[in-house]
């Protein structure tokens, strides 16, 4: 629809951006208006904190790539201060200009824990969007992933190996942002799949219900969807990534498949009126008592006749999976499954691109 009608369906969208934008403005009056809504976003918020040392680890990881974006000088100064100083940190690579299919990485060297930390920065150069583009599915494990998400994780893979001989490491974390993440959180299954590596890695299904860390694991801050995942794949990534959704991010919902779903969202809008839309989507969102976003089967019984997407490969985000909100004022996170995430409402509103930069993961978490 967009190639055939470009001008159109950027039309189309913007009607539904300003509905989806309008909604949030009578949900929010209605909620701020009724005394048990309010009490219960209170209630939600307080109940649903992440643990302190999660918080902790996953601020770690936001500085580390805010470093890694602003360039070598600044990695330098994260290892040196506050929490690289803490966990000892010494660089061993510095963060090397992207190409296509090879994402910008830097290496850090933890001595007391004996652990290589890897951070992998996400779009910031036109050979990022280019990998980023190649998304035809390729197979790993018993599943698919993204094709240029697995081929710079192949290639990512190759590079650690130097310095899993030099440190023999007892344990690796790889932390990444946007294409990053996404490469990051499919380098823990190639990692597992590697030989080189096997001492690190335990069966893939005993990691679902560890209580500890996991040698090889993955933090990952707002990811492309990448996954076709089948059960030992799933259970691996489930196992050792750690994924945080920021409010409206709309790099984690997007993919080919989602797009069809908003095109017809959009069409819908058109149909029935802007206002008219807004107020079942406000009516939707007030209703739920879990969410804070719209399914598309909610209100209006969106099902769109999915004969177009179901040639598309439904692209899942990796990972046990932390939506961040701040709701009516409060902070509330909420673990979801990845079919929520792909069945979710992709949220074109004002913050949807603000809430994908670093520095909001950053200021949500420490709202937390």
């Amino acid at each position: 629809a967009i190639l055939l009608n470009p001008l159109g369906a950027l039309g189309t969208l913007g009607t539904l951006s300003e509905a989806q934008q309008l909604s949030r403005t009578l949900a929010g009056a209605k909620t701020l208006g009724n005394v048990e809504l309010f009490e219960e976003a209170v209630w939600s918020s307080r109940q649903s904190q992440l643990p302190a040392e999660q918080i902790r680890e996953a601020l770690f990881a936001t500085g580390l790539l805010e470093a890694a974006y602003q360039g070598p000088a600044s990695l330098a100064y994260f290892a040196e201060l506050d929490q690289g100083r803490e966990q000892g940190l010494k660089i061993v690579q510095q963060i090397k200009r992207a190409r296509v299919q090879e994402p910008a990485f830097g290496v850090l060297w933890g001595e007391e824990e004996r652990e290589l930390v890897v951070a992998i920065r996400g779009l910031d150069q036109v050979a990022d969007l280019v990998t980023s583009a190649e998304s035809r599915p390729q197979p790993l494990m018993d599943g698919k992933i993204h094709g240029g998400v697995l081929q710079g994780s192949l290639w990512l893979a190759q590079q650690l190996l130097p310095f899993v001989e030099e440190y023999r490491p007892k344990k690796i974390h790889l932390i990444g942002h946007s294409l990053g993440a996404a490469i990051a959180s499919v380098t823990v299954a190639v990692l597992h799949s590697h030989p080189a590596f096997s001492h690190l890695v335990p069966p893939a299904h005993t990691l679902a219900n560890t209580l500890n860390a996991p040698p090889v694991r993955a933090t990952a801050l707002g990811p492309l969807p990448c996954i076709l995942p089948g059960l030992d794949l799933r259970d691996l990534l489930q196992g050792t990534v750690t994924t945080y959704i920021n409010g409206d991010d709309l790099v984690p919902r997007l993919s080919e498949y989602s797009m069809v779903g908003l095109l017809r969202q959009g069409d819908t809008c058109q149909r029935l009126g802007k206002e008219r839309y807004a107020e079942l989507l406000a009516e939707s969102l007030v209703r739920r008592s879990d969410g804070v976003q719209l399914k598309w089967e909610d209100p209006l019984r969106i099902e769109a006749a999915f004969s177009v997407e179901t040639r598309l490969a439904r692209l899942l985000v990796p990972g046990r999976i932390f939506n961040m909100q701040i709701n009516t004022g409060f902070p509330v996170v909420r673990e979801v499954s990845q079919e929520w995430m792909a069945t979710e409402m992709v949220p074109i509103v004002r913050d949807c691109i603000r809430d994908h930069r670093l520095f909001s993961y950053k200021g949500t978490l420490e709202m937390l």
